[in-house]
């Protein structure tokens, strides 16, 4: 693989063996890989320079000292999601996804509702809708 793959505003979840973004860089040493304002079922690599930050790792191994900025760690499925056992990856109301990702370009997310909606750009596929 080479030239450069952009993973933003995504959620990928249930990967066998917490390893949903697997690209090992000597393997691949051309490839750039953008990873922002996703909900992730992984662990994580160090930072690549700024190719990476506001994500969200529901992984309990994450290492704490390779986060980049605004990365963090929740492995409580229900305090992000609507409804995560059945699929419903919609945003709870308090999620701490809300606000906390950045402007990466994109104006709407996966069912047409446009980013931003509150103070700051939601981490995942979804926005939550203003009340």
């Amino acid at each position: 693989m080479s030239g450069t793959v952009r993973f933003l505003h995504n959620v990928i979840m249930e990967s066998p063996d917490d390893n949903a973004m697997m690209c090992p860089q000597s393997e691949n040493p051309e490839a750039v890989i953008i990873l922002k304002n996703n909900i992730l079922d992984t662990g994580l690599g160090p930072p690549d320079g700024d190719r990476r930050s506001h994500n969200i790792y529901t992984c309990p191994q994450t290492r704490t000292n390779w986060f980049a900025p605004g990365e963090f760690v929740e492995t409580d499925l229900n305090k992000i999601f609507v409804d995560p056992p059945n699929h419903d990856y919609r945003l709870r109301s308090n999620s701490p996804a809300l606000n906390s990702g950045l402007d990466v370009g994109l104006s709407t997310d996966i069912v047409g509702t446009p980013r931003k909606q509150g103070s700051g750009f939601d981490i995942g596929a979804y926005e939550m809708p203003a009340l």
